[in-house]
């Protein structure tokens, strides 16, 4: 075996390239933007967990006269790229479970409940394209705790996130070599040091 060596060395190297195959998807873009606090925050806020969160945001919309359906378990084509579906009427509400009908969603809510209240938020995947479809239906809520009076919350609320003045929106692209075919794929190793040939 090699000599333990320290982890910036590196012994010269051998390459071959070998066969590469790419897997699934092509290279991906992530919308990252920033919602400032108003007031500004100087309370100490716990991080929410995230059933805790869209709870929270179910009550908030129920206290404001609408009918939500939480649908974050939903995943790939049933998925609404949301946490919560709002309603203006149960009516609504009860048409939509039986036979969906978009037209019918008053909102689309994204609730995010795991991150600073300094941070940004990123929509990616199904979120991502959810935002860019329903654009004014879509709604990020950003939920804190207040750390020194459990029970009591800060809900922040913003629509068409895509929207957002230039200076709140940032685009990430995430790009991953082993999803396009022009990568190149090789196979690198150290050579053996010739102490190591002398001891064969």
């Amino acid at each position: 075996s090699y000599p333990v060596l320290p982890p910036s060395e590196v012994r010269p190297v051998t390459a071959t390239q070998i066969d590469f195959i790419p897997t699934v998807a092509p290279e991906r873009v992530k919308v990252t933007f920033t919602i400032s606090q108003n007031p500004a925050p100087n309370k100490r806020r716990r991080l929410v967990n995230p059933d805790r969160a869209e709870n929270l945001a179910l009550e908030f919309e129920r206290e404001e006269g609408r009918f939500p359906l939480k649908v974050s378990h939903l995943r790939g084509t049933q998925a609404y790229g949301c946490d919560l579906l709002s309603f203006k009427s149960e009516g609504d509400r009860k048409v939509f479970e039986v036979s969906p009908d978009i037209s019918l969603v008053l909102k689309f809510i994204e609730v995010k409940g795991r991150v600073s209240e300094k941070g940004s938020v990123t929509l990616k995947g199904n979120e991502l394209r959810a935002a860019q479809i329903y654009r004014d239906k879509y709604y990020i809520y950003r939920v804190y705790e207040d750390d020194e009076n459990r029970g009591s919350f800060e809900l922040i609320e913003l629509s068409d996130p895509l929207g957002s003045e230039k200076e709140a929106v940032k685009i990430i692209y995430e790009v991953n070599p082993f999803h396009t075919a022009r990568s190149i794929r090789w196979d690198v190793r150290e050579r053996p040091s010739d102490s190591d040939e002398g001891k064969q």
